[in-house]
């Protein structure tokens, strides 16, 4: 072997090298982060026998790509058919919308009785290419609107 392919070989070895260490360091970064609660025409526990309410849920340490998800029930409480929608807002730092998505598990449209109890999930997906990011909250709407 000449010492030119003996230079290329080593070379390319330091590159894996150095990919391999970038990759244990990219998984190892971890951001915590809560979020605050606010609803509208209902109530929303964190059990299903409706004994604790929730006002914050705290998302824990997330990396990169991770998926969390927080279990929620929701007790229409007005006297109207409801439908339900999820926002967010007031993201602290405000970059984390750009990274961090909230969804559940309702299906846009339905229409919920009063009175009624559903089980969600509530979910929080990280982007796997978040940066400058360690902590993070933000604000949480559930709102249900008459039909």
């Amino acid at each position: 072997m000449s010492q030119q392919n003996t230079k290329i070989i080593t070379g390319v070895a330091i590159v894996v090298a150095i990919i391999i260490v970038a990759g244990v360091i990219i998984l190892s970064w971890q951001i915590s982060g809560s979020g605050y609660i606010a609803v509208l025409g209902l109530d929303v526990y964190s059990d299903s026998s409706l004994t604790t309410t929730i006002k914050a849920i705290d998302w824990g340490k997330l990396y990169p790509g991770d998926t969390k998800g927080v279990n929620i029930w929701v007790k229409i409480t007005g006297t109207e058919n409801v439908k339900l929608t999820l926002s967010n807002a007031n993201w602290n730092p405000s970059t984390a919308s750009q990274y961090l998505t909230l969804g559940w598990n309702y299906t846009a449209g339905t229409i919920l009785s009063p009175g009624t109890v559903k089980h969600y999930l509530l979910t929080l997906t990280c982007d796997p290419l978040i940066t400058g990011i360690t902590a993070f909250t933000f604000d949480i709407f559930l709102e249900a609107t008459s039909t």
